[in-house]
């Protein structure tokens, strides 16, 4: 078989000493992809294995030989057992019969004897050989035969373990534990009643403590007795001293009893592993494959990228990936841009201690996008990362801005087309920088193309008013006139203002520096030897820690350039010098695959290079390790990145352990390289811009070693100026590798902002600079932050409703106030409890996707909550007003009655009609005196009661009585009778008596409406009443008679329903009175005697005694037990009308006569 190399890197820990051993993994795939497990004692030289199809291979002198048992019989399973001596197999056949087999010579020889019963395991304890299966199955091998064991069970040994003593422990299925010391056997009891099987076992000091009962509960061993304790988890008995994702620790005790913890990366899908005394480690895979680890003196790089889910498809074409905090906590979250149409651009958000999280943020994102370039920023300083991308359509190049909210990137995008003379090709580079200062970050774009297909330029996207207003700036495409590739925005002149480095690619580099308000191109003049190089892209960096950016160029003519600044901003070529000339090729101008990513990989405070190269001569990663400043070496295979080759890669800290790690993305599968080192020689800073950008793009860092009050530069950095190429973003975090035994101090210089200083900084730490105090940032912040939030449409939303809940509950307490007399107090608590209401349904439908249920449901429920509890003062009203109008009703009626039928009101309203129709002008002063007592008595009574009246009639709902020219001829009168009794003015006398008569006029129309409504026909009444009892005159046996003595027909003063009330009382009074001795009969007769009704009812029944012939009228009276209350209402109610009830005789010739009087109605 085919040995298959791979290399992997895996640390081994000696824990006691924190001494520290590296593995280099080579990978061998054995002849089965099915899981595997080592079998027995492994050596360098030999390998034996079985996987999961009871297969057994063997591998010797780099060969795979497969160990397959010759037999005519069908077996299954097989259970393979191997010590140094010899290989066992136990194997079952159709019967359930297990046959024994051992490999001699390479032969498989097989033994006599034959089990009834399956075997399932076979294991050595004290240099004896058992085997244990179903039914009680316990054997041994002894003098090369097998033979059973007798035991006291008989049910399935599903467990054994082996303790230090050598004693087998044996779990039967459903039952006891068991000891067995080679000699007899000691049984155990189970405090519980078990119904399941035995487990595991977990042995300490030479004896049993504990036992797993596969209902996934520990028993503990106490006096002899297994008792159930805890609920089992899963690191109640794993020993490992190392945890960390992406990894399983093991620990081991060598053979100089030193204690050692193996990490062994979960990509391998560890089945079991060896250790072998001389350190190697042999590890088996779910995979089939088996890894070989040799011990090496560095910590490199594992591939990881399976088990942080970050493969991506192996069809996709990946053009870029960048490492940047989208979700806003803290972590780089990983972004891979995706050119394929078929495979969207992914994000994956960073979960500390998991696999990333792959987001469905930019699934249909991009459709119909045309895009090859993107950067990431924060376009509205709102500490969200924003997405730039380039595009290109019918109408020409444009730049899409997605803002990013709240962790959501919104779509559709701000779409800026340039302007028609470079919009014909696409966008070369994108990048961000604070061009202008303001602090603000605005967007570079890199044209390779300009007008006429000509040479582009720069243009700067300026960004002003936190992103709302962003123009386009062309002032400097002149001066970057160039087949520009990348542009890198760096202060190479360490006079804190930005240069700009332009790479060409058909022409020289230019190095523009600010003089005054222009740029000037200085490249020839500051780099030694400048020639034109067809550049690709350049990273700048300090790489000998002077304090100084120096420049890496990738180009077709040279491959490699590498600058050294002065300081000044002079360049040098040190190429040669720092040994990166040895990196070539003759193929070096066709290379389809060239990339770099500049970080320190191995935590020495020195930046190192990561270079990918593919052409038809070279395929392979290099690992260019910074010799402190002074020469770069090659050490990718040591390290563990040589291979695979991928398209560019991104540096980020994934997972804050301190070391760099390292992301590569190809056209393939994508590739995730975790560095193991894992120590405290790091320090991390992570900076926040206020007065300049929030990001601290362009900001330095000088990182001093502290001895006692001496400082030494440790290393610089300007943040963002590494960036190489197109699409291409580290994480922006600062990394430092340091001396962990330090102590370092920081100066921060925000561009164009504040110097911050740092002290007392320990390694193994990351620390957040922020420009200004949290109060002074706090207030410098507030207008953006003020203007961010009520720019935002949601919040727009909010004030709208909370505005429109103020107003509806306003006009809602407004209307009851003025429509129901609401009193303030209670109107305070109306409105608090709506507004309470609506802050209930507001909270509660916050976080609804739904605007209806967000915005609309709230308002609704208030809207409706105010209208009913205005319906219900309005209901609660109309009840009241029914239960005032009729009793208004009722006193109007009695007013106008008195009125009408009382002689002082009308007699004083006649009184003043003659008086005032009749006045001479000659007033003697009996006269004047007359009519003064007159106006008086007018003024005094007649009035108010008149306004009585009119107050009633409104209450009762008398709309359409002439109640309002009554109303103003009452005001007209009073008014002329104050100037005729005040001021003696002389008026027409005659007017104002027509004034009084068009007054009584007024009323007497209407006493006479009114009065209708309280009007009946009393023959009617009479007819309908007798004629409901007319079934009970008949069953009674009454002679029942109506006489009536007028013609035509007559209205009583009486409602009709009460004339009923007070004659059915009288009808059944005189049907109770008869007894058989009677005479029945009962005659009615009607008369008229004007201006009266007179009903008189006489009935034939029992005589009413003398004595109580007043009392029958008494509230409560009665002669039968009944309530006694019908006379006593009737007579209450005849009063009300100015009628009256009497009983005028009561004899045996004359019979009981009761006569009803009534005023005439209308």
């Amino acid at each position: 078989m085919q040995k298959i190399y791979l290399s992997f890197i895996i640390i081994l820990y000696f824990s006691s000493f924190a001494q520290r051993i590296n593995y280099h993994w080579e990978e061998i795939q054995s002849p089965t992809q099915n899981s595997i497990v080592l079998l027995g004692n492994i050596t360098n030289n030999e390998i034996i294995i079985c996987n999961s199809e009871g297969e057994l291979f063997r591998y010797k002198d780099d060969n795979w030989t497969d160990l397959k048992i010759s037999t005519d019989l069908s077996l299954n399973p097989y259970i393979f057992w191997r010590d140094k001596e010899q290989i066992l197999c136990a194997a079952v056949d159709q019967k359930w019969n297990t046959h024994f087999y051992i490999l001699e010579n390479s032969i498989w020889n097989k033994f006599e004897y034959v089990h009834n019963n399956p075997i399932t395991n076979i294991f050595k304890a004290k240099n004896k050989i058992y085997a244990i299966g179903a039914w009680g199955s316990f054997l041994t091998l002894s003098k090369g035969k097998w033979r059973k064991i007798d035991a006291p069970f008989t049910k399935h040994v599903n467990s054994y373990a082996v303790d230090n003593g050598g004693n087998i422990w044996l779990g039967i299925s459903a039952d006891k534990i068991y000891k067995y010391n080679h000699i007899e056997f000691t049984s155990f009891e189970i405090d519980d009643e078990i119904t399941a099987d035995f487990y595991q076992f977990n042995f300490e000091d030479n004896s049993i403590l504990e036992v797993l009962i596969n209902s996934r509960y520990v028993f503990q061993m106490e006096n002899n007795v297994f008792v159930k304790g805890r609920k089992f988890q899963s690191k109640d008995w794993q020993k490992n001293s190392y945890e960390k994702f992406g990894f399983i620790g093991i620990d081991f005790t060598s053979k100089d009893r030193n204690k050692l913890t193996v990490k062994i990366p979960s990509d391998f899908e560890m089945m079991n592993y060896r250790f072998l005394p001389d350190s190697t480690l042999i590890v088996s895979s779910r995979s089939g494959k088996i890894y070989i680890g040799s011990p090496i003196e560095i910590s490199p790089f594992i591939n990881l990228a399976r088990t942080y889910k970050v493969e991506g498809s192996p069809y996709s074409n990946t053009l870029g990936a960048a490492f940047i905090d989208i979700s806003g906590e803290g972590n780089p979250d990983l972004f891979v841009f995706n050119s394929n149409p078929d495979e969207h651009s992914s994000f994956y958000l960073n979960k500390p201690n998991s696999p990333f999280t792959e987001s469905s943020i930019f699934i249909d994102l991009f459709p119909n996008i045309s895009s090859s370039v993107f950067t990431f920023t924060d376009i509205n300083s709102n500490d969200r990362i924003d997405l730039i991308v380039s595009s290109i359509d019918s109408i020409g190049a444009s730049v899409k801005i997605f803002t990013n909210i709240e962790s959501k990137i919104l779509n559709p995008p701000v779409t800026i087309y340039l302007p028609k003379d470079y919009n014909q090709k696409p966008i070369r580079n994108i990048s961000a920088i604070d061009f202008d200062g303001d602090g603000d970050l605005d967007i570079n774009l890199t044209l390779h193309y300009g007008k006429n297909l000509t040479s582009g330029g720069e243009i700067i996207l300026d960004n002003s008013l936190l992103g709302e207003n962003i123009s386009i700036d062309t002032s400097i495409i002149k001066e970057t006139s160039g087949w520009n590739t990348q542009t890198i925005f760096a202060d190479f002149t360490n006079d804190d203002n930005n240069e700009i480095y332009i790479v060409n690619m058909w022409d020289k580099n230019k190095l523009l520096v600010k003089n005054g308000n222009y740029w000037r191109d200085e490249a020839q003049k500051r780099f030694e030897n400048l020639i034109r190089t067809e550049s690709d892209g350049a990273s700048a960096f300090d790489y000998d820690n002077d304090g100084d950016l120096d420049l890496l160029i990738l180009s077709d003519t040279l491959f490699l350039t590498l600058y050294q600044n002065n300081g000044n901003g002079f360049f040098k070529d040190v190429t040669e010098q720092t040994k990166l000339n040895i990196i070539s090729s003759k193929y070096i101008g066709r290379v389809s695959i060239r990339n770099i990513c500049v970080a320190d990989f191995n935590n020495d405070g020195f930046d190192d290079i990561f270079i990918t190269l593919k052409d038809p001569e070279i395929n392979e990663n290099y690992l260019m390790m910074n010799k402190n400043g002074k020469y770069f070496v090659d050490e990718a295979e040591l390290y563990g990145l040589k291979f695979p080759t991928v398209k560019g890669a991104v540096a980020a800290d994934i997972d804050n352990d301190g070391d760099i790690d390292l992301f590569g993305y190809s056209s393939n599968s994508n590739i995730l390289w975790i560095n193991t080192r894992d120590d405290n020689s790091y320090i991390k800073i992570k900076l926040k811009g206020v007065i300049s950008n929030n990001l601290g793009i362009s900001a330095k860092i000088w990182l001093y070693e502290m001895t006692g009050n001496e400082e030494k530069l440790w290393s610089y950095k300007q943040i963002g100026t590494e960036r190489f190429g197109i699409n291409q973003l580290n994480d922006l975090t600062a990394h430092f590798g340091v001396d962990e035994n330090k102590i370092y101090k920081a100066k921060v210089k925000f561009y164009q902002g504040k110097e911050i200083t740092k002290s007392n900084i320990r390694p193994g730490t990351t620390i957040t600079i922020t420009e200004l105090g949290p109060f002074a940032s706090m207030i410098y912040n507030f207008p953006s932050m003020f203007y961010r939030f009520v720019t935002q449409r949601e919040v727009q939303y909010y004030v709208l409703l909370f505005i429109f809940a103020i107003f509806v509950v306003y006009l809602g307490i407004r209307f009851g106030i003025k429509r129901f007399n609401w009193e303030i107090k209670n109107a305070y608590w109306i409105g608090s409890a709506h507004l309470l209401l609506f802050w209930i349904i507001f909270i509660a439908s916050y976080n609804s996707p739904s605007f209806i249920i967000k915005f609309i449901l709230p308002a609704v429920v208030l809207i409706v909550g105010i209208a009913l509890i205005n319906f219900g003062f309005y209901w609660s009203s109309l009840i009241g007003q029914k239960k005032v109008s009729i009793i208004a009703g009722d006193e109007l009626f009695e007013l106008l009655r008195n009125f009408s039928h009382g002689e002082w009101a009308l007699k004083n309203l006649n009184s003043l009609i003659l008086f005032f129709k009749n006045i001479t002008e000659t007033r003697n002063s009996e006269y004047e005196e007359q009519l003064s007592k007159r106006i008086e008595t007018y003024n005094g009574l007649t009035k108010e009661n008149i306004k009585k009246i009119l107050e009633l009639a409104s209450i009762a709902g008398l709309s359409n009585h002439n109640l309002k020219q009554m109303s103003r001829l009452l005001i007209q009168i009073d008014s002329e009778l104050e100037l005729y009794t005040r001021y003696e003015v002389q008026l027409n006398e005659t007017e104002l008596a027509l004034k009084f008569q068009q007054l009584k006029f007024y009323l007497s129309e209407l006493r006479n409406n009114y009065f209708t409504e309280y009007s009946c026909d009393p023959h009617k009444v009479i007819s309908q009443i007798s004629s409901h009892h007319s079934e009970l005159f008949i069953e009674k046996n009454i002679d029942f008679q109506l006489l009536k003595e007028y013609n035509g027909n007559r209205k009583a003063l009486i409602k009709s329903f009460e004339l009923a009330d007070i004659l059915d009382n009288l009808f059944v009074n005189a049907v109770n009175s008869f007894d058989s001795n009677n005479t029945r009969r009962i005659t009615l007769f009607l008369k008229w005697h004007a201006p009266k009704v007179i009903i008189e009812i006489i009935n034939t029944g029992n005589v009413i005694p003398l004595k109580i012939r007043e009392k029958i009228f008494e509230d409560g009276f009665s002669t039968r037990g009944s309530s006694g209350r019908g006379l006593y209402a009737s007579k209450n109610i005849l009063k009300k009308y100015g009628g009256n009830i009497s009983l005028v005789d009561s004899t045996r010739q004359a019979g009981t006569i009761f006569v009803i009087e009534l005023q005439e109605g209308y």
